[in-house]
């Protein structure tokens, strides 16, 4: 149904400024790229020597 959606340019700003990408859902794709990044199969099968650690800081004191 063509008509069901509309360009997220014609939202008015005030709702646009309020979107939000689902924080659950952020944390399941860091999950997985902190393994599944790498692309030499020893590294990934054997070593794990390269899997990303989510760093813990926060500046400003913005919660994220």
């Amino acid at each position: 149904m063509p008509s069901l959606f509309l360009s997220i340019d014609e939202m008015p700003l005030g709702l646009r400024q309020h979107l939000r990408y689902p924080r659950d859902l952020f944390e399941i794709q860091v999950d997985k790229l902190n393994t599944y990044h790498m692309t030499v199969p020893q590294v990934f099968l054997t070593n794990r020597e390269d899997v990303w650690v989510p760093p813990k800081e926060r500046y400003g004191g913005e919660r994220f």
